[in-house]
C-alpha cells in the first residue's frame, strides 16, 4: 500500500495504516508534500516494477481532484500509447 497521508489524519490512520498492518501488508510511506506528478509516476512504475507493486490506494478528495487536474493538464496530451500506460497502472488498484 502507498500512504500519502500524514499518519494523524484519520483516514490515514484508520482506514489505511492499522488494517494493512494487522494482516501482514507492507506500507510504503512518501514523506513531504502530496506531489501529484510523482504520484502518477510511481503508479506508472508499480506496473512494471514487481518489487514495488502497489495493490492498494486510498486518498482524500482533495488528492483526486489534484491527480485529476494533472492528468486533463499534463498527461492527455501525451501520444496514446504513452497515455495509456498511465492509465492502465492507475487501474491496477
Amino acid at each position: 500500500m502507498l500512504h500519502v497521508l500524514p499518519v494523524h489524519h484519520m483516514t490515514g490512520v484508520g482506514i489505511k495504516l492499522f488494517p494493512i498492518l494487522v494482516t501482514g501488508g507492507c506500507i510504503e510511506f512518501r514523506s513531504g508534500a502530496f506531489d501529484e506528478k510523482w504520484m502518477w509516476e510511481r503508479w506508472k512504475e508499480a506496473g512494471f516494477n514487481g518489487r514495488r507493486r502497489l495493490t492498494f490506494f486510498s486518498g482524500v478528495p482533495t488528492i483526486y481532484m489534484r491527480m485529476r487536474r494533472h492528468y486533463q493538464r499534463n498527461l492527455v496530451k501525451l501520444p496514446p500509447p504513452g497515455l495509456e500506460k498511465y492509465i492502465a497502472k492507475a487501474r491496477q488498484f
